[in-house]
């Protein structure tokens, strides 16, 4: 598998948030091999996108998990030359540079890793799908995309979203192929807790489960 460059790519006015995930295309492009990134020297040309605007490249995310298809949607601000694309979901940078208007080459891109790899589990009660209510525990448990998509038993790439109501605004994502829910007891190793100070590194243990209540009511809902 080609790699990319890494680059030391600073947080500026140009990082552009953006939901999607991204995919490499290539001519052995699997998920296995080139989940969310984009390869250096891959070009986005305007025959392979589903729509575009004259001149403009816009959020790009990938329609089908199985194949190499590229849609541009929304109405972000565009990209232009020297712009640094953040994606929220699995927390990539990418350098992009346009050889025409319609066409984009990738140029570099760094992975943050912080959590990402992380794997969690929670004692809580489910917010969302069918398990609304049930309390229990749940695991494993990851706060991106591509960290459950990265799981070691994760032959799929399929996710699923997870929130809970004692941990609001946060959103937690596990792979969708190996699903423990609403459990009476907690995993016996290999995992960590996720508890109101695993997200805030000013955040005591002794104040995490007093200030969890307060935080419940306070913090906004995620979008």
């Amino acid at each position: 598998m080609a790699r990319f460059n890494v680059y030391q790519v600073p947080k500026s006015n140009k990082v552009l948030a953006s939901s999607a995930v991204f995919y490499g295309l290539s001519d052995t492009f699997t998920t296995a091999t080139a989940r969310n990134a984009f390869l250096e020297g891959d070009y986005l040309n305007v025959a392979d996108v589903e729509a575009n605007t004259a001149g403009e490249v816009r959020d790009l995310v990938n329609d089908d998990r199985t194949n190499t298809k590229i849609n541009i949607i929304g109405q972000l601000r565009n990209i232009s030359v020297g712009d640094i694309v953040y994606n929220t979901e699995t927390e990539m940078y990418f350098i992009v540079g346009p050889e025409r208007f319609d066409r984009l080459k990738i140029v570099g891109a760094r992975q943050e890793t912080s959590t990402a790899a992380i794997k969690y589990y929670v004692y809580g009660t489910s917010e969302v799908g069918g398990t609304v209510g049930k309390v229990g525990y749940y695991y494993p448990l990851y706060l991106t995309v591509v960290g459950a998509q990265n799981h070691e038993s994760n032959t799929t790439g399929e996710t699923h979203l997870h929130k809970f109501t004692e941990f609001q605004g946060i959103k937690f994502y596990m792979p969708s192929n190996l699903m423990f829910h609403g459990m009476d007891t907690a995993p016996t190793s290999g995992y960590a807790q996720y508890t109101t100070s695993s997200s805030s590194s000013s955040s005591s243990s002794s104040s995490s489960s007093s200030s969890s209540s307060s935080s419940s009511s306070s913090s906004g809902s995620s979008y």
